[in-house]
């Protein structure tokens, strides 16, 4: 629940999840290598993300400048109306978009100027968090946790077990487990969403838990993410999830639900540089 900016061949600036902020920095200090310095920018920087498939064309005229070209997932310094930061390809909502990094005492104003025209609409976590999900994004303390290791929620996808790494066997041992859980999509029928910690059966039998659910409004229908036994974990696997009491009719689905986003393809104005 990272991302890592190599800014040159000896910098680097992770950006983590807030709710982790400070266990991850007293982490990275205690396993810095000798000669690695280490500072947490956290006090000093405000982050604004703008999403959506007209984010470049709505920064560039709320700022009246034109934006440089970036690829999904690169990222370039850059001074927009005297604020100097640094402009991120990325998102957590699957849509085209910008994260924009700058010092916290400009938060106010930058705000203020992309607000100005009156184009772009603020949206809370709740938004976020239903985007998120419809493109099967993983999120710290529900499809992530301290508990487990990336091998359920990548099934060895990402992972190079002939690099060294802190984790490295831990991770191997659990791709060798026949009872490891592995991260599924599910297709609920109808609206009713199920709620995290909800049990997923096979028949009479528990397979899992929901580990994030809710109704998705871009499919119209409820889905959810889920850790399954490795046997149920199969694409079209009939299954069961409780909700208030009831168990709905379910089915393990691919990833993402929405297949419709526009991070990776294209803006308002053309296709990916």
């Amino acid at each position: 629940d990272l991302i890592c900016y190599r800014l040159a061949a000896d910098r680097f600036w992770l950006v983590v999840n807030a709710g982790t902020a400070a266990a991850d920095a007293a982490w990275i200090k205690a396993h810095l290598s000798a000669g690695t310095l280490f500072t947490d920018l956290s006090p000093q920087l405000a982050k604004l993300d703008i999403q959506g498939p007209q984010a470049r064309e709505l920064l560039e005229e709320a700022f009246g400048e034109s934006l440089p070209e970036l690829r999904y997932f690169h990222f370039q310094e850059v001074t927009l109306s005297g604020v100097e930061g640094l402009l991120s390809r990325t998102g957590y909502t699957g849509e085209w978009g910008y994260e924009w990094f700058f010092p916290r005492a400009a938060a106010c104003r930058c705000w203020k100027r992309i607000l100005a025209p009156g184009h772009i609409r603020p949206a809370g976590l709740g938004a976020r968090d239903t985007l998120r999900v419809e493109m099967g994004y993983l999120l710290y303390g529900h499809e992530l946790s301290t508990a487990r290791t990336p091998a359920g929620a990548s099934q060895g996808r990402f992972l190079d077990l002939d690099k060294p790494f802190i984790g490295r066997e831990a991770v191997r041992r659990d791709l060798e487990r026949e009872d490891l859980e592995v991260l599924v999509g599910l297709q609920i029928a109808g609206r009713m969403a199920a709620r995290p910690g909800a049990q997923v059966w096979n028949g009479e039998r528990a397979v899992g838990r929901v580990t994030s659910g809710l109704f998705a409004p871009s499919l119209n229908r409820a889905v959810a993410l889920a850790y399954l036994e490795t046997s149920a974990a199969v694409l079209g696997q009939a299954v069961e999830v409780e909700a208030r009491g009831r168990r709905l009719a379910a089915k393990v689905a691919p990833l993402p639900f929405y297949t419709a986003g526009t991070a990776r393809g294209r803006s308002a104005g053309g296709e990916e540089p």
